[in-house]
């Protein structure tokens, strides 16, 4: 399958876009004390490259700008509101970065994707991304942190909490945290992220992804089909060695989800829904209640229900703009966050609670494919992991928005070639 220079030169940006996204994610070199490796500068470098290719080539319709306009103009006011009502402007030049900049852009991106039905390409960068780093924390993870067959190299003082220095295997793996469970009891994988939790929130992203649109219509070969299945596998067991509770229940989630999406005579049948419907919720009960149930006496229990409790109590303090963005000492009596709801209510308020939630609820109302179940895993995440100013969680923001804006939410390969080394696309001629 031939590609032209131009689609080729798009397939390295948007590489280059989600290797950035991923450096943001509250990585090591994200974190990092003593060198700033501008990662936000370069990130929107790259967002405003796929802006520009989005505006010239993709060109989006005037009906797609007018709905752009009528949805984001109220948001734009309550954003310019939330500026005048807060009192802490020490990080305000990130906010407009975030919200007036690279929102924006990056929804008429989406736009564009949706429409010309490249969404699961797009996505697929971030999913080949993360399925490298996997294989190669698992490596390290085995024969360095589990086996000590290999010892690193050097290291890395990032702050995270406190200032730590992370031991670092060549720069692509690092040693944190530890997982004392009845059946183990060593470090958990990290990846080249500050803490697992987070690692585990980048690899059912990547899962997410992968599972929910990629789609049967399309022809693969038996390579091509061995490709899938291996970065399956590799993503779920890393999510295993992150020792994550989160991961492992959203995990669960995503492919029960897949599973009845993917088998709709399911649903036909009334009674078979139900049982498998009970059955599965059964299973996912249980689960949950004994892996929370072996943690409540855990520190990492005890520090979250801290923080939810200050979180709230800092919240009704200023319930509407809350204490400023940014705010580090808005939630007093806690000794680091551990989740994102508590830091957009207490720093935020209502207005920036909408902001977050609203593009997820409509989505979530008036859609009734992927995009639903999406909706309904990052909201969860919102719920138990800190990410919430990171460029991560700016861009699936950004796609809550493109999906509510476009009006053509159907997730439609019609069109679609995958090549078979999985790592650029091409298109049939219309």
């Amino acid at each position: 399958m031939k590609c032209s220079v131009k689609r080729v030169l798009v397939n390295i940006i948007e590489y280059m876009f989600w290797a950035m996204i991923i450096l943001d994610l509250k990585t090591v070199y994200r974190n990092a004390s003593e060198t700033d490796y501008h990662i936000p500068e370069l990130v929107l470098l790259f967002t405003l490259l796929l802006t520009v290719y989005s505006l010239t080539v993709n060109k989006i319709t005037t009906k797609e700008m007018r709905r752009m306009v009528q949805f984001f103009l109220p948001i734009m006011l309550l954003l310019i509101m939330y500026i005048i009502g807060s009192s802490y402007h020490d990080y305000m030049s990130n906010f407009i970065v975030r919200f007036f900049i690279f929102l924006p852009m990056l929804i008429i991106v989406f736009t564009g994707i949706i429409r010309r039905n490249r969404m699961y390409s797009f996505t697929q960068k971030y999913v080949i991304l993360i399925t490298i780093m996997s294989a190669i924390s698992l490596v390290f993870w085995l024969f360095g942190s589990q086996l000590h067959i290999i010892n690193p190299n050097g290291y890395i003082k990032a702050f995270w909490g406190v200032d730590y220095s992370y031991p670092s295997y060549f720069g692509i793996y690092f040693e944190r945290q530890r997982a004392q469970l009845p059946f183990f009891n060593g470090l958990r994988n990290i990846g080249i992220f500050s803490e697992a939790p987070i690692f585990s929130l980048a690899l059912v992203g990547a899962l997410m992804f992968e599972r929910f649109f990629i789609s049967e219509k399309v022809s693969l070969s038996k390579s091509r089909r061995f490709f899938l299945g291996a970065k399956d596998y590799i993503l779920v067991l890393t999510i295993i060695t992150t020792f994550s509770t989160t991961g492992y229940i959203i995990t669960m989630l995503i492919y029960l989800i897949d599973y009845l999406r993917k088998h709709p005579e399911i649903k036909k049948k009334r009674r078979y829904r139900y049982v498998v419907g009970c059955f599965a919720g059964i299973i996912v009960l249980v689960v949950a209640f004994t892996l929370v149930k072996q943690r409540q006496d855990n520190v990492s229990y005890l520090l979250r229900m801290n923080d939810y409790y200050h979180g709230f109590k800092a919240w009704l303090s200023n319930p509407i703009f809350g204490t400023g963005y940014g705010d580090a000492n808005s939630i007093i009596g806690t000794g680091g966050i551990s989740n994102s709801l508590v830091v957009i209510l207490s720093q935020g308020g209502i207005i920036l609670l909408i902001i977050y939630v609203v593009p997820f609820i409509i989505t979530m109302i008036k859609n009734n494919n992927v995009y639903r179940y999406i909706s309904i895993i990052i909201l969860m995440e919102i719920v138990v992991t800190v990410f919430q100013y990171t460029f991560f969680m700016m861009t699936i923001l950004s796609l809550a928005y493109a999906t509510v804006i476009s009006g053509n939410n159907r997730v439609s390969l019609k069109r679609k070639m995958i090549s078979p080394n999985g790592f650029v696309d091409c298109y049939r001629p219309k």
